[in-house]
């Protein structure tokens, strides 16, 4: 049993990175997905569970909040979900190490 000094302090810990907001322009209106990071997991996993379909489409509608009925509103080709999907995934990615950098400098 852990002791009040082993708590574990999910509160202290922090993002892996800036949780920046990622901002597209669909229909000719602005939208802002959030960062995948800082997504409600339990949210994810529940959308999860429908399949890679469900996982993605929920994902956005999780990261566009109260902007999903609009966006929604508006369709989406399918020709256009893989690239919004990767756009975002690409800006959601932690940035990858300088292979010359040692990573004790950081």
């Amino acid at each position: 049993m852990p002791t009040e000094l082993d708590v574990f302090d999910l509160d202290a810990v922090p993002p892996p990175m800036p949780l920046e907001p990622f901002p597209i322009t669909w229909g000719g209106k602005r939208f802002v997905l959030a960062h995948l990071q800082g997504l409600d997991a339990w949210e994810l996993t529940e959308a999860a569970i429908g399949g890679d379909i469900t996982a993605m489409t929920g994902s956005l509608r999780v990261a566009l909040g109260d902007q999903y009925a609009e966006f929604r509103a508006l369709g989406l080709p399918q020709y256009k979900v893989r690239p919004l999907w990767q756009a975002w995934i690409d800006h959601c990615k932690p940035p990858t190490p300088d292979p010359d950098e040692d990573p004790g400098d950081a």
